[in-house]
């Protein structure tokens, strides 16, 4: 079922490249704060996780995963280059300034999502 999430990072950034490049208009990040919390629960409760202990887990993936791979996908749909950081999101412009910050973060949520998924598979 973890494919779900990886569905569900794809059809986030499918919902933003329309608001971006269709609308012509600027994502409202509140809004997709809290479809992404929605989406990260719905998900737990599909994998029936039922404790903290079970979820803290899948809790790491979730972000970790989403984290790693929104950007390309969506980059990847707008034609533009794997590591483009947008002009409008307050961590794309705090990043912008800081490349090496940037490779960084994703390099250790590249290690979170492979470590969190190896510990998820070994509790369950």
């Amino acid at each position: 079922m973890i494919w779900l999430w990886l569905l569900f990072i794809y059809l986030e950034a499918l919902r933003n490249f329309y608001i971006i490049e269709i609308k012509k208009m600027v994502p409202n990040y509140l809004e997709s704060f809290i479809i992404r919390g929605i989406a990260a629960i719905v998900h737990g409760v599909l994998l029936h996780v039922q404790t903290w202990d079970d979820y803290k887990f899948i809790f790491v993936f979730q972000i970790s995963s989403f984290y790693l791979t929104f950007d390309f996908i969506l980059n990847w749909m707008r034609g533009k280059e794997m590591f483009f950081l947008g002009k409008n999101n307050a961590i794309d412009r705090f990043l912008r300034e800081r490349p090496l910050l940037h490779i960084f973060v994703k390099t250790v949520a590249l290690a979170l999502t492979i470590f969190s998924l190896l510990k998820y598979y070994s509790h369950v």
